[in-house]
């Protein structure tokens, strides 16, 4: 079963390519205030230096924005809200192509667009400190593209609030998505490591994996979501858990539910400090994390 608001997320026309650019060479730049009058954020970041550091604040509401290069987007004290027109299939912070960039403390406003922020064809974000309390889809990771993350709180969307799809990759610690539809979705090829998340009150499931993808759960709470805690799709997919255990526990229909040919498999022998999850019949359970 595929959960019902998966509507993908149209791709960006391909960008010129920027080259590998490294943003540990950023350098800080002033304070764009996006509350005073006539300052457009496109602009700035449109003759920003590849590299360059832009500190914003106030409500960047002239989206929807477009990064194509390297750079660092940074709200000044978390000060900052992008958002953008509600358009169908939109989206309000796009990062495409091969570039490298970091995201860091602000919020965004995904009313009314497909997704908050999009990462793709090819782009490496390191994404931590946001805050996305309302729209569809939090954050996409698409096409190749790979996210680190990190210390986010992403809570009561109508869509999944963070979504892999397409040969994606990314790395999820300590963030906190609750009440969701889905809390975290990792389709089409892509992997994902899960770490030390908060992932609760999914009014579908807490995390969904399929088709040809691989998620590695290590030190998650996952709890009290409706439709079930781990849902694992057709197509072999693979859970393990190594390290940590997980609390996977008082999830509605069961705590890990495979679809026809889902395999949970773990990595680790038991640990006595897991509590137990309810696993479905139709898994099949090569070791276990319980």
């Amino acid at each position: 079963m595929l959960p019902a608001a998966l509507v993908f997320v149209a791709a960006l026309p391909e960008a010129a390519a920027h080259g590998p650019e490294q943003p540990s060479t950023m350098a800080s730049g002033p304070v764009i205030n996006c509350g005073s009058r006539g300052v457009d954020l496109q602009k700035f970041i449109d003759i920003a230096s590849p590299g360059q550091t832009l500190r914003i604040t106030g409500n960047c509401s002239g989206g929807p924005y477009l990064i194509d290069k390297s750079l660092k987007l940074v709200g000044v004290n978390g000060a900052a809200t992008l958002s953008a027109p509600s358009v169908t299939g939109g989206y309000v912070l796009a990062v495409t192509g091969r570039v490298q960039v970091e995201l860091r403390d602000f919020s965004i406003d995904g009313t009314g667009n497909q997704a908050a922020l999009d990462i793709q064809r090819g782009a490496t974000a390191l994404v931590s400190g946001l805050t996305i309390p309302t729209g569809k889809f939090g954050i996409v990771v698409e096409f190749n593209s790979h996210a680190d993350i990190y210390a986010s709180s992403i809570n009561h969307l109508a869509g999944t609030a963070i979504y892999l799809q397409h040969d994606a990759s990314a790395t999820i610690t300590g963030n906190r998505l609750e009440g969701n539809l889905n809390n975290v979705g990792v389709a089409f090829n892509s992997s994902a490591v899960l770490d030390a998340n908060s992932i609760r009150a999914a009014s579908n499931v807490g995390v969904f994996i399929g088709r040809m993808s691989t998620v590695i759960l290590v030190g998650n709470t996952i709890t009290q979501n409706t439709g079930g805690g781990v849902l694992l799709q057709p197509d072999y997919a693979l859970v393990a858990a190594v390290d940590s255990p997980n609390t996977i526990e008082l999830n509605g229909n069961s705590d890990v539910i495979c679809e026809d040919k889902g395999i949970y498999q773990a990595d680790t022998p038991a640990k006595s400090s897991t509590r137990r999850a309810a696993i479905a019949s139709g898994c099949t359970v090569k070791g276990s994390i319980f």
